[in-house]
C-alpha cells in the first residue's frame, strides 16, 4: 500500500517538514525515526511511503518542523490525525493535509466534551472504501449524538442539491467526521456544503453559511481514494450553554458523611445534578493541604501536591468494615457526633479519619500491597 502525503507549510531556511506516525514506516513514534518530506519550493512538502497493512487497518500520524535533525515545532496534536485504510495492498492514498493550529472554541475539543456532554457513546463505523474514493474529513465538535455532519452538492451521490438525501458522515473519530464517495460516479467540477443532519427526524436542520465549496477534477486513478482533511464546520446556530453548580466538595456532608463531605458525598451530588438536568459539577480543589494538622490546613488552595488528594475525602465506608466490633462502633459514635456539628471541626475529623486508615491498613494492606489491581496502579502511576 502506498500513502502519499501532502501539506502545504512555508518553511523558514533550514527547516523540514517530517511526517511522525503509528506505523514502522512513520517511524512508530519515535521523533527521530520521523519521514521526511520533500520540497522544490519551501512550501509545498510531499511525500511517498509505502506501507505494510496494520493489523487494525488504522494509520495514525501527525506533522513536525525539524531543524539539524531537532524538532522545533509541531502542530496541534490533542486530535489526532486518523486514516482507516483498506485491505488491499495495491491501493493508494493521496493525502491532502492543512498544517494544524489551535482551533477556534478550542474547548468543544476537550474530554469533558467529546467523552461527556457531547459524547458520541455509539459511534458508526469507518466509511466504506472505493476502487476510486474521495474521502473528506472535517472537524465538527458541537454535534450531539442525535444529529451528525452531511455533505450535500450537485452530485447523485449528495443528494443533487436536496438536503434530506444528502451523504451522511462517519463520527468513527468524533469530533472528526468522513465519508467517502465513489469518484468514478462524479461528474466534476464537485460543488458542495456541509449541513447538520438530524437522525430521528431524517432531516437537515441548517447549512453551513458561506459559498459553495468547489473542487475542479483532481484526477484520481483506479485503486486511488483522495483524501481531503482539515476542513472545519460552523452552524449558524445559538451557542451552546448548559447550567450547573459549583461547590466545595466539604459542604455536601449528608446523614452518611463523617463530619465533612466526601467523595462519597460527591457522588450523590452529581447524581442530583443529573436528575435535576444540569450539565457540569465544578468543585473547589481537593488536592491534599496537609502540613500542620491544624486548621490552618483548611484552606483548599495551599496544596503540597498536584497528585494527591486530601485524605479528608475519603469515604470511609468504601474502604470496608474493621472485624474489631467494638473499634467499630466506637467510630460509628464518633462519626454520628462529628455529623451532628453545626460547623466541620476540621482537627477532630482528619484525627478520626487517620486513625482509621491505620486501622483499617493493619488490617488489609498487606493484602491489598500484594494485590494486581494495586500493582496496575503503581504502574500506571510510578512517575
Amino acid at each position: 500500500m502506498t500513502l502519499l502525503f501532502n501539506i502545504e507549510y512555508r518553511t523558514s531556511w533550514g527547516e523540514e517538514v517530517r511526517v511522525l506516525g503509528s506505523i514502522p514506516e512513520l517511524g512508530n513514534n519515535r521523533p527521530d525515526k520521523a519521514t521526511p518530506l520533500h520540497t522544490v519550493d519551501g512550501i509545498h512538502w510531499t511525500a511517498e511511503v509505502d506501507i505494510q497493512i496494520p493489523g487494525n487497518e488504522i494509520v495514525e500520524y501527525s506533522y513536525h518542523i525539524y531543524r539539524d535533525g531537532k524538532t522545533i515545532r509541531t502542530e496541534w496534536n490533542s486530535l489526532p490525525r486518523i486514516l482507516h485504510v483498506a485491505d488491499n495492498p495495491k491501493k493508494a492514498y493521496r493525502i491532502e493535509d492543512c498544517w494544524k493550529n489551535l482551533p477556534e472554541q478550542q474547548y468543544f475539543y476537550t474530554s469533558a466534551f467529546t467523552e461527556s456532554l457531547l459524547a458520541h457513546r455509539e459511534r458508526d463505523i469507518a466509511p466504506k472504501s472505493y476502487k476510486k474514493g474521495l474521502l473528506i474529513k472535517a472537524y465538527a465538535p458541537c454535534i450531539d449524538e442525535d444529529h451528525c455532519l452531511a455533505l450535500c452538492g450537485n452530485q447523485k451521490a449528495l443528494g443533487n442539491w436536496n438536503p434530506d438525501k444528502a451523504a451522511l458522515m462517519s463520527d468513527a473519530d468524533f469530533p472528526e467526521w468522513q465519508v467517502e464517495v465513489d469518484a468514478g460516479k462524479i461528474s466534476f467540477p464537485l460543488e458542495y456544503k456541509f449541513v447538520l443532519y438530524n437522525k430521528k427526524e431524517h432531516r437537515a436542520v441548517a447549512w453551513e453559511n458561506n459559498p459553495n465549496r468547489y473542487m475542479a477534477d483532481p484526477q484520481i486513478a483506479a485503486n486511488e481514494t483522495l483524501a481531503i482533511g482539515d476542513r472545519h464546520v460552523y452552524f449558524d446556530l445559538p451557542a451552546w450553554k448548559g447550567a450547573g453548580v459549583a461547590v466545595p466538595v466539604f459542604s455536601l456532608r449528608s446523614e452518611k458523611s463523617f463530619g465533612v463531605g466526601d467523595f462519597g458525598d460527591l457522588k450523590r451530588m452529581i447524581d442530583w445534578a443529573v436528575a435535576t438536568n444540569q450539565k457540569a459539577v465544578q468543585i473547589l480543589p481537593i488536592n491534599d493541604t496537609t502540613m500542620t494538622h491544624t486548621w490552618t490546613d483548611s484552606y483548599p488552595y495551599s496544596s503540597i501536591s498536584i497528585y494527591a488528594f486530601h485524605p479528608m475525602y475519603t469515604d470511609l465506608k468504601q474502604l470496608g468494615s474493621l472485624k474489631d466490633k467494638k473499634a467499630m462502633a466506637e467510630f460509628d459514635k464518633r462519626r454520628k457526633e462529628l455529623n451532628a456539628l453545626p460547623v466541620v471541626d476540621y482537627e477532630a475529623v482528619n484525627k478520626a479519619k487517620w486513625e482509621y486508615f491505620h486501622l483499617i491498613f493493619r488490617q488489609e494492606g498487606e493484602k491489598v500491597l500484594a494485590s494486581d489491581t494495586f500493582r496496575n496502579f503503581y504502574e500506571a502511576n510510578k512517575e
